[in-house]
């Protein structure tokens, strides 16, 4: 469901590596930013707590939640079992890098538990080509930045007038239609799938113009912006070609551990684009 009325069960908990933007998004549902204790004070009662102060320092990262809280949030959440061992893990996670402790454990009944799912809402080719304009990605993570307002003008302005009032409106009200984007009570713009992901290894006209798009931004970037605000590198190398397969899954690899150390599913304050290209320079050598 999409709109003012979204529950917790529409939003697969799977999709999270971190309890607190589990719990934001659900915080966001239910108040505005300000988090005041008269928003709080109801979802605090239910949980069984006289005041908020306790859920609102959880969610600030102030404190992490003890076993009676990760517990009457579960119920709270209609978690089954194998969600709520999911929910138990995160906040081991979280517990374990405080202390700095190892985490390749917990990190491994994680990824059992979540199979596939964490890598995000699979799109259809038909789905993607909706969003397939490169701007629908960066308006996703800029709806998360700590100053986003949902005002064209400052939009257009922030993504460079790279694009106009009319495509951000457009996208914003295509992203929502998909369930990708979603309004609080309040009316504010969250996101409502923290991570999409298109099918790989399929040719799509419509993937073919996002890739050259994209591409066409990082060649912008090269003349609009400082050395000390982007990074433009690359190797040329000679390779065996049944090694391609593995040399794929380890840019993909990268990729995805890149994803989890720096994104800020919350308190970014830019929107920033990694493209990798790897591809064949050479036309069958020896054949």
């Amino acid at each position: 469901m999409v709109g003012y009325f979204l529950t917790m069960k529409t939003i697969s908990i799977f999709k999270f590596e971190d309890y607190r933007a589990y719990l934001e998004v659900y915080r966001r549902m239910l108040c505005d930013s300000t988090q005041t204790k008269a928003q709080l004070e109801p979802w605090s009662k239910r949980l069984g707590y006289r005041s908020p102060r306790s859920i609102a320092m959880v969610i600030k990262g102030q404190r992490l939640p003890s076993a009676t809280l990760v517990s009457r949030l579960s119920q709270d959440f209609k978690l089954n079992d194998r969600e709520h061992r999911y929910f138990e893990l995160l906040v081991e996670k979280a517990r374990r890098e405080k202390r700095g402790a190892n985490l390749g454990d917990t990190l491994q009944q994680l990824q059992l538990l979540r199979g596939e799912e964490s890598h995000g809402r699979l799109l259809s080719a038909d789905q993607f080509s909706w969003i397939a304009e490169w701007y629908h990605y960066v308006l996703r993570q800029l709806i998360v930045t700590k100053w986003f307002r949902e005002d064209l003008p400052w939009i257009q302005k922030t993504l460079r007038h790279k694009i106009s009032a009319v495509q951000i409106r457009d996208a914003i009200e295509r992203m929502i239609a998909l369930g990708l984007v979603g309004r609080n009570r309040q009316g504010h713009l969250i996101l409502t799938e923290p991570h999409i992901k298109t099918t790989q290894n399929i040719p799509s006209e419509a993937l073919r113009q996002h890739q050259k798009q994209m591409l066409q931004r990082a060649i912008e970037a090269i003349d609009e912006q400082s050395l000390e605000s982007r990074e433009t590198t690359s190797v040329t190398i000679a390779i065996d070609s049944a090694d391609f397969g593995a040399a794929v899954s380890a840019i993909r690899k990268f990729r995805d551990e890149f994803h989890v150390r720096f994104h800020k599913p919350k308190g970014g304050n830019a929107v920033f684009q990694l493209g990798l290209q790897f591809f064949e320079h050479t036309s069958k050598i020896g054949h």
